[in-house]
């Protein structure tokens, strides 16, 4: 992922990606037409010439001068030929924008909604493991008083100390998933909130409202449009030469001599049938890559009609589970409240139980972010594998 000078102290998903899409067009790298306008523009002209091959011969006999024989060969092009000359040189002026550059352009956008993603999750379970420290704070000082009593268990204490080393781990490990993707920001001030990052809800939605079935284009569209273009126009010159009849036209002079029955000039023309063996063998290779573009960007439109059925399959089956299991937890958390609004009333209640039952949630919090991430991971794919994410101009799908 490149580097930008940040816009502002605090970004959100949507001034985030605006950044991102931003350089691009700054930059000029964003996919469009005036690259390649340009590029036609800078081309130098180019004229058919009329005269294909121009052969000027002689010949002597025994070094006699006074018989030396001049032959001049003239291979002319006909007008239909110097048209699909030009035509064809017009096609490679036509060449689309530098593919390179444009995959890497693709893979900047797709390590950007796999940032963005890592940083709300980590940002998320990061807030879930302060609040996790704060409750084992509050055990282990419980237990450190209960170990003035005789007939105390040091296993609780033992278990509590074990679970906030653990804890630590955690947050390292937490922390240093922020570091496996380069930050596109070279400020360290700038921070990250995403109050406006799509919900699950709007995922299932979007999901659920998008065919696979209607994509009619590939991101190679612009390759296979423009391979079949240049395969038509040379196509189209080796038609025109097959049609050509005069092979060339020839002049000889003879040099000269006593003879007067001997001609000193004599014109010559050789012809060929139309269609004969000399282009037919590269018509129909060209033909042939002809159809085998055709058959190549069918090809692809039906790999990705499956990939993106199988992502969006596959989405909506984490989106149900993860509601499900979201269900089971919101139903467990509430009833583990009226357990403890129930005891908290009664002589000796033990804030054991209360400490207990906000850790219970706290884990339960952290599973559901598990989910969550493996669903935007799941989203993405989808994005990726239906070529949405890459359409030009660029939308951001995490709103």
């Amino acid at each position: 992922m490149t580097s930008l000078s940040a816009q502002a102290e605090i970004l959100n998903t949507d001034t985030f990606f605006s950044a991102i899409f931003g350089q691009f067009e700054s930059e000029g790298t964003l996919i469009s037409s005036n690259a390649t306008s340009d590029h036609q523009h800078s081309a130098e002209p180019f004229k058919a010439a009329k005269i294909e091959d121009l052969e000027v011969r002689t010949e002597t006999n025994d070094f006699d001068f006074s018989k030396q024989e001049i032959t001049v060969r003239v291979s002319p092009t006909s007008k239909a030929i110097r048209k699909a000359q030009e035509e064809l040189y017009k096609a490679y002026t036509l060449e689309p924008n530098d593919q390179t550059r444009t995959a890497l352009e693709y893979k900047i956008i797709e390590d950007a909604y796999a940032y963005w993603i890592n940083e709300y999750i980590t940002h998320e379970k990061q807030k879930l493991y302060k609040e996790w420290d704060l409750v084992l704070i509050d055990k282990k000082s419980i237990f450190e008083k209960q170990l003035l009593e005789n007939d105390f268990d040091l296993t609780d204490y033992f278990k509590v100390n074990t679970e906030m080393k653990d804890l630590t781990l955690k947050k390292i490990n937490n922390a240093e998933k922020s570091n496996l993707f380069q930050s596109p920001f070279q400020s360290s001030s700038v921070s990250f909130v995403f109050n406006d990052i799509i919900s699950v809800d709007d995922i299932k939605s979007f999901a659920n409202s998008y065919d696979p079935a209607q994509t009619s284009s590939s991101l190679k569209e612009e390759e296979y449009s423009y391979n079949k273009y240049l395969l038509q126009k040379e196509l189209d010159l080796e038609i025109a030469e097959s049609k050509q009849i005069m092979r060339f036209g020839q002049l000889s002079i003879g040099g000269l001599n006593r003879d007067p029955f001997r001609e000193n000039f004599s014109i010559g023309a050789a012809f060929r049938m139309p269609w004969d063996n000399g282009n037919r063998l590269k018509i129909y290779e060209l033909r042939h890559k002809l159809e085998n573009v055709d058959f190549a960007a069918s090809s692809e439109l039906e790999e990705i009609f499956v990939s993106a059925s199988r992502a969006k399959y596959d989405l909506l089956n984490l989106i149900s589970k993860h509601e499900e299991m979201e269900s089971l937890r919101q139903a467990q958390f509430e009833d583990s409240q009226k357990f403890i609004e129930v005891i908290a009333n009664n002589q000796g209640f033990n804030p054991l139980h209360a400490l207990d039952v906000k850790e219970q949630s706290i884990k339960s919090s952290i599973e559901n972010l598990d989910s969550l991430r493996d669903i935007y991971e799941s989203y993405l794919n989808m994005l990726k594998d239906s070529q949405i994410m890459f359409l030009a101009p660029y939308t951001n799908y995490l709103l």
